[in-house]
Formats: C-alpha cells, sequence, structure tokens
C-alpha cells in the first residue's frame, strides 16, 4: 500500500510542489527590449523589473496568476498565467507618451525620460480609500518597500527604495512637494546628545498630505534618475504634485468614507499551558520546585507547602486578542476647483478621525489646501501652493521605541498568560504593570502642526528659453507629553513619571532655474536645465523630565509638581543645516 501512494505521489505534475517560474522578454514595436518595465503580480506586492536586455524572471506562488507589464511612455499590458513557462510580452507607445511627466527640477515628456523612473496617479474614488500617502503607495510599483514603525495611528513609515543603499546615515527617500524638499522621518530624529531619553520619535515626512490632493507620485530609483539631487538622493527621490484648478470648469466634491481595522497578523507567543511548562523547566534548573501543575491541558498553581495543586484551574490569555479591538475611523471633507480666464484654483479641506486596534489610542486631523495659479501676462506665470495641517493624537508613536519595561507592546506580549481570577482592570491577582494599567496608566499625548508654502513663477524669454524661480517654506511644531503612574513602567520606581518634550523645524527652498527645450525635426529634441539652489533648514528643541508625583490627575497640566526633576527644563536653539547648490542635465 505504501510502494502504491508513493508511486501516486511520483506520478503528480511537478507543479504542484514547486512554485511556477515565468521567464520572458519585453520589447517595444521595434523589437528593442526595455529595460527597467515594471513587472507586477495582480492584487499582491510581488514584482521584478526587466533588466538592460529587457529579460524577467519571475516566481508566482499561485496560478492561474495575472502580470501587470507597465512602463512610462507605453500601454499597460495584462497577461494571464496559468501553465505558461515563456512569455515574450511587446508594449506599444501610448497614446500619451508625449504627457509631461515631473522628474527632477523640471519636467519632460514621457518617451524622453532616462533611467528607471515610476509614476502613481490615482482617481478621486482610489484616493479616498487611503489615510495616508504611504497607504497610497504600497503595492503599487516594484522596487519600494513600505512598512509602519507600530501601526499605531500617526506613527512614521519607513519607505525603502530598492533595498538599503544609505550614504547619510539613514535609508530614507527624499520627499519633494511641489518643487519644496520635505525631508525624510530619519533625517528629522533629533540629535542623541539632546535626545537621550527619547523625548521624540523620527517624524513622518508625508504627515499633512492628504492623498485626495495629490495629482502624480514619480519615484526616481537609480542613479542616473537621481544623480541631480547629489548625496540627498542617494535612497531615491520621491516627487509629489498636486492638483490645480481647470479654467471653465466649476466643480464641487463632498465625501464621507468609513473604516474598519483589525489586528490581522498577531506575534507569535507561548500559550498558557506551554509557559507552564516552561517555567516549571526553569525551575528545575534552578533546584526548585515545580509552580504550576499541568493535568489535561489544565494549568493550576502548586502549593508551596504541600505540593499540591490548589484552587481552580487558572485562566489562560493571549493579551493580543484581550486588548486589541476592532476600530472604526472616519474621512470627511469637500474640495472646489475651477478657473477662470487667466486663474484656476483648488481649494480642498478633509477632516479624519483615524481610530486604532489599542483602546484610547486615536489621531485627529485637520488639513486645508489652498492652490492658485495666474497668467499676469503671456509670458509670465504665477503659482502658489498652501497647506496647513493639524494633528492630536495620543499613544501616536506606540510607546517608547527602546522596548523594555517602558514599552506597552513589550509588555502586552511578554505578560504572564495565566490569571488567577476574573481578567479585569481591578483585580489584584493580575499583579502590577498588567496590560489593562498599561491603559489607564501610560499616556502618550502628541500635538503636531505643519505649514507648506511654495510658489512658482516662470518668465518666458523665448518659446524655447524660460527662467523659473521656485520658492518655499516648510514648517513643523510638534509637542509631545509622556506619563507613567505608579504601577506601570519606570513610574512604578518613581512615584510618577513626566517627559514633555517640542520639536520645531523650518525649512525653506529657492531655486534659480533657466530651462531650455528645442525639436530639431520628427525625431530630435533638446531638453536641459541649468540652475543655482539653497535650502536649509533650522531646529529647535526642548525637553523637561520630572517625577514623584503627590498627585497623579494633573500630569502634564502642572508639570512643576514634579518633586524630583531628572532632566531640567533644556533648550537646544538653532541647529542649522544648509546647502547651496549648482546643478546642470541634458537630455
Amino acid at each position: 500500500m505504501k510502494k502504491l501512494i508513493l508511486s501516486l505521489l511520483l506520478m503528480l505534475p511537478f507543479g504542484m510542489w514547486a512554485q511556477h517560474i515565468v521567464k520572458g522578454s519585453v520589447k517595444d514595436e521595434k523589437n528593442e527590449p526595455l529595460m527597467g518595465v515594471s513587472i507586477l503580480v495582480e492584487g499582491t506586492k510581488t514584482g521584478v523589473v526587466s533588466d538592460f536586455d529587457g529579460n524577467f524572471n519571475i516566481e508566482l506562488k499561485n496560478t492561474p496568476a495575472t502580470l501587470i507589464f507597465s512602463y512610462i511612455g507605453y500601454e499597460t499590458v495584462k497577461i494571464k498565467v496559468t501553465d505558461q513557462k515563456v512569455l515574450n510580452v511587446t508594449m506599444k507607445e501610448s497614446k500619451e507618451k508625449l504627457q509631461e511627466v515631473v522628474i527632477g527640477y523640471g519636467t519632460s515628456p514621457k518617451n524622453q525620460i532616462s533611467g528607471t523612473v515610476s509614476e502613481v496617479k490615482t482617481n478621486q474614488t482610489e484616493a479616498r480609500q487611503y489615510n495616508s500617502v504611504a497607504s497610497l503607495l504600497q503595492g503599487r510599483t516594484t522596487g519600494v518597500q513600505i512598512n509602519s514603525n507600530t501601526g499605531t495611528p500617526g506613527a512614521p513609515v519607513s519607505v525603502r527604495i530598492r533595498g538599503a543603499n544609505s550614504l547619510r546615515g539613514n535609508n530614507e527617500p527624499l520627499y519633494v512637494v511641489d518643487g519644496v524638499i520635505i525631508n525624510s522621518a530619519g533625517e528629522d530624529t533629533p540629535d542623541a546628545s539632546t535626545d537621550a531619553n527619547e523625548m521624540q520619535t523620527p517624524q513622518n515626512g508625508l504627515t499633512g498630505i492628504d492623498p485626495q490632493d495629490i495629482k502624480s507620485i514619480v519615484i526616481l530609483k537609480d542613479a542616473s534618475a537621481t544623480a541631480i539631487y547629489g548625496s540627498r538622493g542617494a535612497n531615491g527621490v520621491v516627487l509629489i504634485t498636486t492638483k490645480k484648478g481647470k479654467k471653465g470648469a466649476f466643480r464641487v466634491n463632498v465625501y464621507s468614507n468609513t473604516s474598519f481595522s483589525k489586528a490581522t497578523k498577531l506575534i507569535p507567543v507561548l500559550d498558557g499551558e506551554t509557559y507552564a511548562k516552561y517555567r516549571n523547566e526553569i525551575a528545575v534548573q534552578d533546584s526548585n520546585p515545580p509552580g504550576y501543575h499541568i493535568d489535561n491541558g489544565n494549568v493550576y498553581l502548586i502549593d508551596s507547602n504541600t505540593g499540591q495543586p490548589t484552587g481552580d484551574p487558572l485562566r489562560q490569555v493571549d493579551w493580543q486578542k484581550e486588548i486589541y479591538k476592532n476600530a472604526v475611523s472616519f474621512n470627511n471633507g469637500f474640495n472646489i476647483s475651477g478657473g477662470l480666464k487667466k486663474s484656476t484654483y483648488y481649494i480642498s479641506y478633509t477632516r479624519k478621525n483615524i481610530n486604532g486596534i489599542i483602546p484610547n489610542t486615536f489621531l485627529n486631523t485637520n488639513n486645508l489646501r489652498l492652490n492658485y495659479a495666474t497668467d499676469f501676462t503671456k509670458k509670465l506665470k504665477f503659482e502658489s501652493r498652501l497647506n496647513v495641517y493639524t494633528g492630536k493624537g495620543t499613544m501616536a508613536q506606540g510607546g517608547s521605541r527602546s522596548g523594555g519595561n517602558r514599552s506597552f507592546t513589550r509588555q502586552l506580549v511578554s505578560y504572564n498568560p495565566l490569571v488567577n481570577g476574573e481578567i479585569s482592570d481591578d483585580n489584584p491577582e493580575l499583579g502590577v504593570g498588567n496590560p489593562f494599567q498599561w491603559l489607564d496608566g501610560y499616556e502618550d499625548k502628541n500635538n503636531e502642526k505643519r505649514l507648506n508654502f511654495a510658489i512658482q513663477t516662470t518668465f518666458k524669454i523665448k518659446p524655447w528659453l524660460r527662467y523659473k524661480l521656485n520658492a518655499g517654506i516648510n514648517y513643523r511644531e510638534k509637542r509631545r507629553a509622556r506619563w507613567y503612574d505608579n504601577t506601570v513602567g519606570k513610574g512604578s520606581m518613581t512615584n510618577g513619571y513626566l517627559a514633555l518634550s517640542s520639536f520645531d523645524k523650518t525649512a525653506y527652498t529657492i531655486d534659480n532655474l533657466i530651462m531650455y527645450r528645442k525639436i530639431f525635426g520628427s525625431d530630435h529634441s533638446i531638453n536641459a536645465v541649468a540652475g543655482i539652489t539653497f535650502d536649509g533648514s533650522n531646529k529647535n528643541i526642548s525637553a523637561y523630565e520630572a517625577g514623584d508625583f503627590p498627585i497623579d490627575n494633573l500630569r502634564d497640566i502642572k508639570p512643576e509638581l514634579g518633586q524630583l526633576v531628572y532632566t531640567p527644563y533644556t533648550t537646544v536653539i538653532g541647529i542649522q543645516d544648509n546647502v547651496f547648490s549648482y546643478l546642470t542635465r541634458i537630455t
């Protein structure tokens, strides 16, 4: 019988035991190979990019599957794969191949772009489904990985373009919004010497940008595409362009969305029975009597005097399932756009109430955008963009970055899964520092304000020669207050612990550019830019830590009540970073 089963197994197709591998090539209508074509498995984050000769090799976990071939300047191709091993794909030039794409310090027709560049566009309906730009980007282009540090509302995101390849101490890309440089999360981390107690965690460079206000996102990936930004573009560049109004059209769009969140993937931990066995083994190794008795899956405490099981079986708890709850979030807003003979406008407002899966965690935001453009004369054009953002939340950083007893998440996955009695926040049998006490005794309040303002003036010297002035400012203000009462973390050692901090940053950009573009005949053109740029930033950081509070209900309202001052009020003013550069590019 065993031999028969083995024979039948050997007769099964090999594809049932191994993943399906598809190889092939991508060429244009002239039979020329296309390098850098994005090949994505529909509905997943799996994807590859064609090599210099247009060849690709991709593994499919399941078949049938649909492969999506996309490349700037060419029509997207979708191919359903069942049992094919080889695919030779021909891509046709798009009818929109002459459409302008934003690249570093300028634009270029799609069919003239060199280097690996990906463009992401969405419509109004798609954009409403996302709470952040990071979630909008996720899974939409190959070579880009996006992860949240904690998963809590407002947490910073980590973006990796083609892996970790830092030249500047962090692996985050450079963000440029409407020509204004917005530093990445890694660059906005306060200096370690002034932040030894982790007063501020990395800032989210994409905070304050509403997905519905975005016209397009262009991701520059390789060296040829990012070189114009110098070392700052070593980790890739994300160029975001916001919407403008259209002349002669008045549009009003009102929307309201509701979304639901739940924990779909929990951290694996020991169940109650396995934890009891683990504790007993440690006790025996230390020459101590075991503390638990296990009988048919039930766990009992052992009386240290009699050595016999006592009382009812202990309740076995998975604290993640006990604490994490389904959350409901709301996204409401409107946008108005239109234009007159010489001017266009775009106005939008969004209010978001984002609730986390941990009780009492939330982020409430307000986002206002005003974009305006006008033609002063036939040769002189002016554009302005203003974005104002406010955010207020609790536990928006997911506790402390360092883990240990100061981290709620660490406590949640490491606390004793065996409970004597009922599971409630007032059960003394749970002991000090249990997850319920963290919900009541730990508080992390964050308040943030941002203002982005940019202007752009373009003067047409000749039909083929223009001068452009870009100037912008990005202001950021963040206040954070952390409180540990005397039942959790370090607050239990200091009779209450309070940490206050602030982080203010002003960044500015000024670009002076000369832009040349001329077409010769039907097959040749020159697209060039040269310029001088200046950008910089100024940061102010403050910190204060105190403990031993006679009462704990005032917390950050009365920080002076702390009897023990661990870090006197300290301010570091004027941390500056200035960059002066000149640049040129010719295609």
